[in-house]
């Protein structure tokens, strides 16, 4: 599978520039499913508290069993400052 991260960004503020984030099994980010990746913030272009990240992290095939089958989780931190960001997974068979 083709994983990407996307996710809208609102409430910025203290001017955090860059995302760290990844994909994990367990909500406690144990157990990650993806590398991590570092993401710059697009700021929106009327509303600079607003804004949004993206990025592909390539393919990797991974079978959730036992008590994390069917879920998944984004876990993520920012450079500095703080934000609201709801993150979607997005993937596709290759």
């Amino acid at each position: 599978m083709l994983w990407r991260l996307v996710g809208k960004i609102t409430s910025i503020a203290s001017a955090p520039t860059t995302v760290e984030w990844y994909i994990a099994r367990d909500a406690a980010g144990d157990h990650a499913v993806t590398a991590l990746a570092e993401t710059a913030i697009i700021l929106g272009d009327t509303d600079a508290t607003d804004g949004g990240v993206s990025e592909e992290l390539g393919y990797r095939w991974e079978t959730l069993d036992g008590g994390t089958a069917g879920s998944l989780w984004v876990v993520a931190s920012l450079d500095t400052g703080t934000c609201d960001l709801l993150p979607e997974i997005v993937w596709s068979a290759p």
